[in-house]
């Protein structure tokens, strides 16, 4: 994947580093963007119901 493509999902502002106990721990937040999202779906007026 091309290092651009990062560019969109990760929050680069929020990202985060720090160290202990021996161990470099990271944290990169995904973007609010490439969140996933739900979206509301109505039924409409002339729904018929499944044979049985």
């Amino acid at each position: 994947m091309p290092m651009d493509a990062w560019c969109d999902t990760l929050d680069a502002e929020q990202i985060d580093a720090f160290y202990e106990a021996g161990v470099l721990k990271l944290r990169v937040p995904v973007a609010e963007q490439a969140r996933p999202h739900k979206i509301a779906i109505s039924g409409g007026s002339d729904r018929k119901e499944p044979d049985s």
